[in-house]
């Protein structure tokens, strides 16, 4: 009883990580189509599920520190992916992330 469970979860865990492989590579076959890195593609995704966020909601979200998500969103403005705008409020310093590009054009749906 006990070696079935094992097996049962052994299976499903090998099952979970091919699905999860085939996943990625797709996710990247997406990102190289539209020369995007995988952070820049993150930041891309809670931009689309979030709306328009601060840098620091952003690194906060993926993770990250603030240093590397500007770095990302100035190269993602290069590519004319993303426009940045200043805050309205004038003590806060960080930037508003808005996409230029049609959601569903980078997302690939």
């Amino acid at each position: 009883m006990q070696n079935d469970k094992k097996s049962l979860a052994l299976e499903l865990c090998e099952k979970i990580s091919r699905a999860s492989d085939k996943f990625r590579k797709v996710q990247a076959k997406q990102m190289f189509e539209h020369k995007l890195t995988s952070p820049q593609f993150g930041v891309l995704e809670i931009l689309y599920k979030s709306g328009p966020l601060s840098l620091k909601k952003i690194s906060y979200e993926m993770m990250v520190t603030g240093a590397n998500i500007t770095c990302v969103v100035d190269n993602l403005e290069k590519s004319i992916v993303l426009d940045a705008k200043s805050s309205q409020f004038q003590d806060i310093k960080s930037l508003i992330i808005t996409p230029i590009v049609d959601k569903s054009e980078i997302m690939g749906i």
